[in-house]
């Protein structure tokens, strides 16, 4: 499963829009398949969506928990409620932390 995952990120990045294209529709159309099978001929075509989707989960995973750390730790620096003002926020901790993120 390794190396046929692998693979199929590779195509993935090679050609994306015949990626999507095929992913995307509902039959079979033969452009995107011949485009995909003359430049990555290693990977199946028929499992094909089912490994970029699997990554794309992947992602969307990693992306929401790098999210709720960033949101758990800018909850910890108890801000809120005491930046009324920009000028207030400045001089906060919290403009300090989110300045160093950026």
């Amino acid at each position: 499963m390794g190396s046929k995952f692998i693979s199929a990120l590779k195509c993935f990045i090679k050609c994306p829009v015949d990626s999507a294209r095929l992913m995307l529709t509902s039959g079979y159309e033969s452009r995107p398949v011949e485009s995909i099978k003359a430049r990555c001929p290693e990977v199946e075509v028929e499992s094909f969506g089912f490994y970029v989707g699997l990554f794309m989960g992947i992602i969307f995973v990693v992306l929401c928990v790098m999210a709720y750390l960033f949101f758990t730790r800018l909850k910890s620096l108890s801000c809120t409620g005491k930046c009324f003002s920009l000028h207030e926020f400045k001089k906060s901790k919290c403009f300090l932390f989110v300045y160093l993120l950026y």
